[in-house]
Parts: C-alpha cells; structure tokens; sequence
C-alpha cells in the first residue's frame, strides 16, 4: 500500500485532520485493547503482517533526523538480521532501539513463538511499537528507555490472547527476562553517556560517539547471537577509545562476521552501513569478512519531497536504493555458516593476520582479487565518483580567507586544485563524449571563501540528504554547549553567593539600583 493512501485512510478512519494526532489514537488504541480497530487495519493492510506498514507513516511524517538520527530499518536488512541471529534453542529476543519494530516484525515472521524486548527512546513512536506488536499478537515487553543512561519511563507488557496481544502498563521496576538474541539498528554517531559503566567491559566509548557502546549494550544483552546495524566507520576508526574496544573484541573471538553493504540502502539517509554479527558461542578468533557490493540489487523508486515544505505535494522524484533479495540473503547467510571464500566476497580472517593489519575490519583489505582482469563500466565508475562528489559537496564550508589561512588551512592550494580539478573534469567529459558516455560528472562545490570579516559557517547543501559530517559536528557543538552552560552555572551561582551577604547587610541598595 502506497504512503498516500495509508496517510488517508488513517485520518479518515480515526477521524483527525493531522498525522501528528496519530501516535495518541494508537497509543488508546493498544491500551483499551480495542479489537474492532485490530481487524480494520489487518483488513486494510490485506493481512500483510510481515511488512512494517506504520513505519513508513513515522518515519516520513514525524522521524527526528538531525538529534536522534531516526533513520528506520529497510525490510530486506531486517530480513537478513533475522537470518544471521537465528538459532535452533532462542526463546527470547532483544531489540535494542527497536523504533516501530521493524527488526522485531521480520524475526517473528520466521519464527512466530519468539518473544521480545523491545527498548526505545523516543516516546513518540512508542505507540507505532505496541500497536505494530498487538496487531501480530506478539509476547513482549516494551520498554520507553534511554538505553545509554538506564533511565526507564515506561514499561508495556504484551501478552498474546485470542487474536491480538493485550497491552497494558506495568511497575518500572519489573525484571525483564534475560534474552537469548539481539537485534539492532541503534542511532549513528550520537553523544555517549551513562551513569552505568558496569556493563563496558572491552572499554568505555568517547563521550562523541556511542556506537561501540551499543554495540557492548548487544552483547551484555543475550546470550548468544547479536546482530547490529552500524556505521561502516566502526570498522577502521582511530580514535583511541574505539580503536582499543575493536581490538578487545577481536581478541575476545566474540565477532562471527563483519559484513559491509552496498550505499543508498536506506531510503532517508546515504550513510553507507555494515553488520557486526557477534556470538558468544563461537570457539575460535577468526572473522568471516564480506563485502556485499556484488552481492545486491538496484531498485528506482518513487517518492515526494520532504515533507513539510512545497516539495511533499509538488514534487515526485526517482531515488535509486540498493537491496538484498531474498536469495541474496541466503547466499550471504552460506558465505559465514561455511567460512567460505569467493572472489571479490569474502574471506575468513584470522587473528594473527588481522593483528598485522592493525586489527582493521573494512573487508576490502583483505579480500584478494584474483590476477584475471575486471573492468568495471564507465557508467559504475561514475557513479561511485559522482557519489563521492556529492556526499562531500552536501557539507559546504564558508570561510574568511584571513581566518581561514590563520587557522592553518591552505587558501592557494585549495584554489589550485579546484582549478586543476576543472581542467581535468572537462578534459574526462571531452574523453567521455567521444566514447559515447552520456553520463555527466559532478561539479566540486565543498568550500568557498569569502571577504567577510570572521565568516565562518557550514551549511547543509543538499535539499534531500543531511550531511553525515554535519551530524559529527552537531554532536561535537552540543558536547561543547553543554560544558559551557554547566560553566556559566557555577559562575552564577558563585555570582549568588558572593551578593548575598552584601544583600543581607544593607550594604547594597536595592532600592537605588531598581529606579
């Protein structure tokens, strides 16, 4: 069913004139157990319990992209999650970060007597969650939890009945069962916090970024199998924290495989991703490396602008999204179960050799192109360097060109290269042209500068897609203001402190200083 069309049908059938109204109709909806409400959605969805239709509905209308980088999980990912944490004995399923419950939705489809945990932070998409497993009569717990602090808001428990789950609210302080599995596809690069450090045994993260601290929450979470949705920076960071807890886990022979997926899967965000899949069970040191770039299919879709501007209603547009089809998944799934090796797909590294390389986890070091030559399509190669342009060109920098030669950038080499660049750029086009290639190249438009006194800013420069080195930055300046207003509290409160007793004496007039 189109987004349209569900949107209509939803405001009509609930009687609201905003899609915002939905999450508290939802919310009564799950809490009043109203089965008449169960029946007309399965009826309008034609019984297509396997697909997240809801999540469409939030993630377009209400997701928070820019400070909970909500950006929901496709459903081929989700399928694939499923397939790699499957095992013969779970009974028990945690979703860390579980949205809408996509991941949660596609693991049950395979096995419909698993039960789940389902932690989320964001109070919003909450009622998305438990309408999502009510409809499906799924056992659970759902959890309104800030996952990196332990802070509990709610707790929901589902319990399946004749044909739809009973949900009600239960005590924050219920024990949660322990689980044999978890599934996630947890924020990008936000702010790491907790109160908790128990928990962080490979290493606390950098305050910056909290992606090794989910990934650490997955395992003290199951007893088994994990599987998360990461950032493909994970696998080669620096940073001193990160770097330590990589080279922790990969000693610790917790990491099954590392998968790298092709770009443009998810359909808000270009950030390229890749799975850690993880298994307390396993018996040796050695990691299956996979990259997945052969190993997919392209799909045209059709979509609106963004919406809350002109573009929601005026403007339909073609984006381009790589899947997994379904024997996709299963070919992936094979290349770990038999530590198998195909060119330009895998390989099954061992500790010793991943120790010389650094403990770096990108596949691609690793996997040997056999000497036969390949040759990729002029029209792949574009692609892939239009790609790169763009991604860079959506984070524009202005700068002063005093400030900028001050604070060590070089002004004239950057001029330089822009102008080489324009020459080598019109010469390919020409060489192209010749050849018969259609396809045009990117214009380079990263960094201007300007005259202006001081000017210094960045700007999202891109209608359709958020600059991912944005996003760092946002976290950084947040990290930064953070620290500023605890020091400007100090400084007022001593500012109190030292008024007081000259209040109290007299020795001030208030009087005086109020006319």
């Amino acid at each position: 069913m189109e987004l349209k069309q569900l949107t209509e049908k939803l405001l009509e059938k609930f009687n609201i004139e905003n899609i915002s109204e939905l999450k508290n109709k939802l919310l009564n909806i799950c809490l009043s157990n109203d089965v008449s409400i169960y029946d007309w959605y399965v009826d309008l969805i034609e019984n297509d319990l396997e697909t997240d239709y809801l999540q469409k509905i939030f993630q377009y209308y209400e997701a928070d992209r820019k400070e909970k980088m909500q950006d929901y999980t496709p459903k081929n990912l989700s399928k694939l999650i499923s397939e790699l944490t499957k095992t013969e004995h779970e009974k028990w399923v945690y979703d860390c970060c579980s949205g809408s419950g996509a991941l949660t939705i596609q693991k049950w489809a395979k096995n419909n007597i698993l039960s789940f945990v389902c932690e989320e932070l964001d109070k919003n998409v909450i009622p998305f969650l438990l309408f999502n497993l009510a409809v499906r009569n799924i056992n659970a717990y759902v959890v309104n939890k800030n996952i990196l602090t332990n802070e509990i808001f709610k707790i929901y428990e589902l319990k399946p009945n004749c044909k739809y789950s009973l949900v009600k609210e239960i005590e924050k302080d219920y024990e949660l069962p322990k689980c044999d599995t978890t599934i996630s596809n947890p924020p990008y690069n936000i702010p790491f916090a907790t109160n908790d450090k128990s928990i962080y045994k490979f290493g606390i993260p950098p305050k910056g970024n909290a992606n090794y601290g989910f990934i650490q929450i997955a395992l003290n979470k199951s007893t088994g199998k994990s599987a998360l949705i990461l950032p493909n920076g994970v696998l080669s960071t620096n940073v001193a924290e990160e770097k330590s807890i990589r080279e922790n886990l990969i000693k610790s022979g917790l990491i099954e495989s590392v998968i790298m997926c092709p770009d443009c899967m998810f359909e808000a965000t270009t950030i390229p991703v890749c799975i850690y899949l993880l298994n307390k069970n396993k018996k040796d040191t050695g990691i299956e490396l996979i990259s997945t770039e052969n190993l997919c299919t392209e799909e045209i879709r059709l979509q609106n602008g963004q919406y809350g501007g002109n573009s929601h209603t005026n403007r339909v547009y073609e984006k381009k999204i790589n899947i997994f089809t379904d024997e996709q998944i299963k070919e992936i799934v094979s290349l770990i179960n038999n530590k198998d090796t195909k060119k330009n797909q895998s390989v099954y590294i061992s500790l010793e050799e991943l120790q010389k390389q650094d403990y770096n986890l990108v596949p691609k070091r690793y996997i040997t192109i056999e000497t036969e030559e390949y040759r990729r399509t002029y029209k792949d190669i574009l692609n892939d360097l239009n790609r790169v342009i763009r991604q860079r060109n959506i984070c524009k920098c202005t700068i002063n060109e005093s400030l900028a030669k001050s604070i060590g950038l070089d002004v004239d080499l950057y001029k330089k290269e822009k102008e080489n660049s324009k020459i080598i750029i019109d010469n390919l086009k020409d060489l192209l042209k010749s050849l018969g290639v259609s396809e045009n190249i990117e214009k380079s438009d990263y960094i201007s500068f300007s005259k202006n006194k001081n000017e210094f800013k960045f700007e999202n420069n891109s209608k359709e897609d958020l600059s991912h080195i944005l996003i760092m930055i946002f976290a950084q300046w947040k990290s930064m203001i953070y620290f500023l207003n605890l020091e400007e509290n100090r400084y007022l409160n001593e500012l109190r402190d030292v008024l007081l007793p000259d209040l109290m004496s007299g020795k001030i007039d208030v009087e005086s200083i109020m006319v």
